[in-house]
């Protein structure tokens, strides 16, 4: 996971398609899919903080992903949240406002053009 850390401000396609391609390996442990699916979130945060375009839909899709495997897991949301460090207060609550906001709408052939997807 490590690895893909380096795409978050750069592309979050590609940012996306390593936290994706993690997800896809064989034999993981619910636990193993909820850190590299959290991390993917946290990530796509950040990439939000910058302003990167498709960060709204990614910071979405992996807040569904890590709060479904985080319930089949029981673990409460300061759990999760601690640990990547950060403010996990904020981190909280912008979660629970993308887990209750609507799915963004994906970018559109402009956006795409501009966004400099590979």
């Amino acid at each position: 996971m490590h690895a893909c850390m380096k795409w978050v401000q750069m592309n979050v396609f590609e940012f996306e398609e390593c936290v994706d391609e993690q997800l896809n390996l064989p034999k993981q442990s619910k636990a193993e899919r909820l850190g590299i699916s959290y991390m993917g979130f946290v990530g796509s945060l950040s990439a939000k903080r910058y302003g990167s375009q498709g960060s709204d839909l990614l910071a979405w899709k992996y807040a569904k992903l890590s709060n479904k495997i985080q319930k089949q897991l029981g673990l409460k949301d300061k759990e999760l949240c601690a640990i990547v460090p950060g403010d996990c207060e904020v981190r909280m609550a912008l979660t629970m406002q993308i887990l209750k906001g609507p799915k963004p709408k994906p970018l559109t052939e402009a956006e795409l053009s501009t966004a400099h997807k590979h």
